[in-house]
């Protein structure tokens, strides 16, 4: 096995079918989303430069240059959906949903909230995604079309 070359931070990842991977990492003292294309024991990344992107998410792939991803709520405490075009280094906010307070815990040592977590169907044509906006945890579905 082979290390990428993080700098100690890496969060949530998914793989598209050309072997690339977008990672939430620390990459060059940055931490960004990054696509990682594999070759063997050969890496190559780019990092994706996006204002938006500053924080963690949930990625999952609509092709194998775009893909999804949630962010934690806001101060507003507004969490959004982004669709991210990795090769144009585009971002487009494709939903933003409320999450209340009620569902994030206050100790940070046993944190706990519902984040997104948004995954696309197998045919790329909807996405799925946690949500508490409604008072209550469920499970809600989009079309990407």
């Amino acid at each position: 096995f082979f290390e990428l070359p993080t700098n100690g931070m890496v969060s949530h990842y998914v793989w598209n079918i050309k072997n690339e991977i977008i990672a939430y990492c620390n990459i060059d003292n940055t931490d960004a989303h990054v696509k990682f294309i594999v070759d063997g024991s050969n890496i190559n990344y780019t990092i994706i430069k996006n204002d938006l992107l500053n924080s963690d998410g949930h990625q999952s792939f609509v092709d194998n240059d775009t893909f999804i991803t949630d962010t934690y709520p806001d101060r507003n405490r507004m969490s959004f959906l982004y669709l991210v075009n990795s090769n144009e280094n585009s971002t487009k906010m494709i939903a933003k949903v409320y999450s209340p307070k009620k569902f994030q815990t206050i100790n940070p040592l046993k944190h706990i909230a519902c984040d997104l977590h948004p995954r696309v169907s197998p045919t790329s044509g909807f996405v799925c995604f946690d949500s508490v906006s409604s008072g209550e945890r469920s499970l809600c579905i989009m079309s990407l079309k």
